[in-house]
């Protein structure tokens, strides 16, 4: 295995196998661990895959999705994305859940032998972080789980699996070069992504009686959507301009809209402009 940035002293290199699960809250070095080891066995010609489930903070797709990123065997990088609806998971653990399930089996199929799952850092077991967390090892049955904690914020959820993961699961405290950042900083670097990705934009029309719409009633100006083909994956996003009965106005990056089946309306909305999510509006 090529050399990765950080050591994982209890997970032999020949057994990174399957599906690996990294937790730890927010600004713990998670991703950078996660993207580190991805990229190490990348480069050591491994088939393995990137399951970005950080739908705040997205490295792989825009915020509201969950992305999966792998180098197939045509040498090429290939990237999907599963629409969350929201730029928090909170609130939205089932799509959290059947989007990383649905991503990792995915990778799985196109023969990746590991599937490395990078967590949202939602792990207050209060605010729902600990279950979330424990419904997606149940449905994911990973191999190997990789806390990173700095003090006990992840007792809840190590105390409900150590037994079940004794030698298989890998504590870490962070290192020591992690620098956190305030919510402003984390805001203004996602109003960054939503600008980036809709930098390219047009306005496109849909007919909705031609295509299957989830949640109708939230088909508002502003309103951030999901354009999914006929599989259930995300080909891109859009934000809602206007409607005229059933014809709906949206800017969108995509350019093409023949293989879009569906339309899933998010729970937010945004300003594609200027990147500023306008919270939830009218229900």
């Amino acid at each position: 295995m090529a050399q990765v940035d950080r050591a994982l002293p209890d997970v032999p290199a020949e057994s990174l196998k399957g599906t690996v699960l990294f937790v730890g809250a927010t600004d713990t070095g998670k991703t950078t661990l996660a993207q580190g080891l991805y990229h190490a066995l990348v480069a050591g010609r491994e088939q393995v895959a990137y399951l970005d489930c950080d739908v705040g903070q997205s490295s792989i797709g825009p915020p509201a999705t969950i992305g999966l990123e792998y180098v197939g065997s045509d040498k090429e990088r290939h990237r999907y994305l599963f629409f969350v609806g929201s730029s928090t998971p909170r609130g939205h653990f089932l799509p959290m859940v059947i989007g990383a399930y649905r991503l990792r089996n995915l990778a799985l199929q196109r023969g990746c032998a590991t599937v490395l799952v990078d967590t949202t850092g939602l792990v207050d077991p209060y605010a729902g972080g600990t279950a979330l967390k424990l419904w997606k090892i149940e449905l994911l049955r990973p191999a190997w789980i990789i806390a990173i904690q700095r003090e006990a914020e992840l007792a809840n959820l190590l105390e409900a699996v150590h037994h079940r993961y004794e030698g298989r699961l890998t504590l870490l405290s962070p290192a020591a070069e992690v620098r956190a950042r305030d919510r402003r900083e984390r805001t203004a670097h996602r109003q960054m992504l939503w600008r980036s990705y809709f930098a390219s934009a047009a306005t496109a029309t849909v007919e909705a009686r031609q295509l299957d719409v989830w949640d109708p009633y939230l088909t508002t100006p502003g309103r951030l959507v999901g354009l999914d083909d006929a599989s259930g994956l995300c080909l891109g996003l859009g934000v809602i301009a206007d409607t005229a009965g059933e014809t709906v106005f949206m800017v969108t990056p995509l350019r093409s809209l023949a293989r879009v089946r569906r339309l899933r309306l998010g729970s937010m909305r945004l300003n594609p402009e200027s990147g500023v999510e306008l919270g939830a509006g009218p229900q």
